[in-house]
This record gives C-alpha cells, structure tokens and sequence, in this order.
C-alpha cells in the first residue's frame, strides 16, 4: 500500500495456454453433419447479447483404447459448431433459430440441450414440446468457474478435438482471465480482431453437460446389508422335519411362533436341528 504496488492477478491474462489450444484443433477432421447410431450428443447455446453472436456446439464423448498406458480412454469430439450473427437493421429472429434446433433432433441423438439464462425461457419450452431435453443453466460467476475450470483441464489434458474453425480458435486464444473474491471471470479481449467469447461459451457449457452425464452414471457408494451367519440375530432355526421356523436370536423366533399358535414349551433355551 506504500508503494502502490498491486497485485498482477489484477489485470488480465490469457487463460488458456497458446499450445494446448493448437494441440487440440485438427484439420484432418471435419464437421459430422449427421449423428452416429448410438451415440448421445450434448448441445449448449450461448443466446446473442446486444451485437454478440448467438452460438452453438454439439459434441459427444468417445473413449478408445490408449496404447500408450494400455487402459482405457476418452476424449470429447466436437461435431457440429454453428452461429448467427446480428447486423444493424438485421436483428436476429429467435424463433427461427429455435426451429433450427428442433430440427436438429432428426440428426441427432441429444441427451441434453442447454440454454444459457438469458432470453432463452421460450425456446426451452418449444424444444420440451416436441420431445427434446432441454433446461437452462445458470450464468452466474460460481457456474462459469466451474465450466471454465472443467475446460480448461479437458485442453490442457488433450482430452479435446475440434475441427478447424478460425472464430472458435481465435476466441479461445484471445480469451482473458482476471482474478475477482469469487474466484475469477473470463472475457473477450476488448481491442483487437475477435471481441467475442460466444462460441467458447457454448463450448464450455456442452463440454460441462458431457462430463457431467458422464460423472452421474458412475457407481456410488451404497450401504447394504449382507448379513452375518455367525451372528445370533441371523441364525435360522429349523424344526425337526427340516422347516423353517424364523431367523433371529431363539427368543425371538418363539415368541413370534406363540404369537401365531400355543407351544408345548419354550424355546429360549431350545435350539432346533
């Protein structure tokens, strides 16, 4: 504070490294037009604000055999990248795009179709009415750290590939990082070339949706009885001819057994064989 020295967390910085961007695009792949039998795709739209662009990407997760560590492996495949952009006297028209999406189920297989919160209530509720999963997430900052930070290890990780798309790359490469008290916030550049963030957004949110589907069918913990036959409160008690009477300690199986007809004598100290 004497010195007026400030933090360098306080001004912004790249957020994704230069070579794990370039390591996870690929001009040998090409966009699938057409969905896969059997494969459950992921979709996020990013709605345009203001002059922004109104994003979309759909991917799906595959895993593969790593020859290197011999196990097995995963890596999210982008498909299909799609955006409309606004121009002055041109808005865009929602509902058009809203069709386009429902369209997009005859190509398709989704699991789940997500919006972000802006302006999306209505295109949500079309695609519920013809059949698609779809529901809104969440922007807030505590949600964007989250998808950002399950991107970032999915690049850095090479568990990544996209197809060559020169405004995805430039967003992803020009895309800052400034350190706030809930954790920090991502944002376009604000001079240069690409000002926009729109397609990376949408690449965040599907990823995250992926990843997330993927953590939900894993098994869980789960406290079950498998019972003890050493344990008195387990012991089954047969009558002479071999039937059983009940399992549980001896002075329970008789009183549960005088309760349904009289005993000529009692059982507590009794055990049956």
């Amino acid at each position: 504070m004497e010195f007026g020295a400030k933090f360098s967390g306080t001004a912004g910085h790249n957020f994704f490294p230069k070579d794990s961007v370039d390591k996870c695009f690929s001009f040998n792949i090409k966009e699938n037009q057409l969905g896969k039998p059997g494969i459950v795709y992921f979709a996020h739209l990013d709605p345009a604000r203001t002059s922004h662009n109104y994003a979309l990407v759909i991917l799906h997760k595959e895993t593969f055999l790593n020859k290197e560590t011999k196990k097995t492996d995963f890596r999210l495949i982008i498909d299909f990248m799609k955006y409309w952009h606004p121009t002055p006297g041109n808005p865009l028209q929602l509902e058009k795009i809203t069709q386009y999406v429902v369209e997009l189920k005859r190509r398709y297989h989704f699991g789940l179709i997500t919006y972000d919160q802006w302006n999306s209530h209505e295109a949500i509720q079309t695609l519920k009415k013809n059949g698609l999963v779809a529901k809104c997430t969440p922007y807030i900052p505590k949600y964007k750290v989250q998808i950002y930070d399950n991107l970032y290890n999915l690049i850095v990780g090479d568990k990544i590939i996209i197809p060559h798309n020169i405004l995805l790359y430039n967003e992803m490469i020009h895309l800052q990082q400034k350190y706030t008290a809930q954790g920090y916030r991502v944002y376009p550049r604000r001079e240069g070339e690409v000002v926009t963030d729109d397609l990376v957004d949408a690449l965040a949110g599907a990823a995250y949706n992926t990843m997330a589907a993927v953590r939900q069918k894993l098994p869980t913990g789960k406290l079950v009885n498998m019972g003890n036959l050493h344990s008195a409160s387990q012991q089954v008690w047969m009558s002479m001819q071999g039937v059983p009477l009940g399992t549980g300690a001896g002075g329970e199986v008789a009183r549960r057994l005088e309760e349904r007809r009289p005993w000529p004598m009692p059982l507590s100290n009794n055990k049956f064989v």
